[in-house]
């Protein structure tokens, strides 16, 4: 058996500062995503007076501000439903969506794209890799 010690060695051995760099990049891109393709993000980061520009460093990053579940509750009820404001994909691009148990209140709805599906395939399998 060809065994590997990495899952991904080019990500888990990569220097800690083009890491961070990498990591940057990509907190820059979702950020991007959320602030102009969902109206909840959007209206979250215009009434903290920010804008994905304000981040220039990962230490920006604490200027974002924070996503409470009651925050997802108060956007459910409005269209499309369940996800009302947060969809940051057309509704048709959901292949499936997951929801919080809901004992604390109303349930929280999470719309996964196929994209999203093939994301955790990959968090899932750098997790079960390094667990051996």
């Amino acid at each position: 058996m060809n065994h590997q010690e990495y899952w991904n060695p080019v990500l888990e051995t990569m220097p800690l500062e083009k890491l961070k760099l990498l990591q940057f990049k990509k907190f820059k891109r979702i950020l991007n995503w959320a602030y102009t393709h969902s109206k909840f993000h959007k209206a979250l980061y215009d009434t903290a007076g920010l804008t994905p520009d304000d981040i220039c460093s990962l230490d920006d990053i604490k200027k974002v501000p924070k996503v409470e579940k009651s925050m997802m509750r108060g956007i459910q009820n409005k269209d499309p439903f369940p996800y009302g404001d947060a969809l940051c994909v057309p509704l048709e691009e959901v292949s499936i969506f997951r929801q919080t148990s809901g004992t604390t209140g109303q349930p929280v709805y999470q719309p996964d794209t196929w994209q999203d599906w093939e994301w955790w395939s990959e968090c899932w399998s750098f997790a079960l890799w390094a667990q051996g």
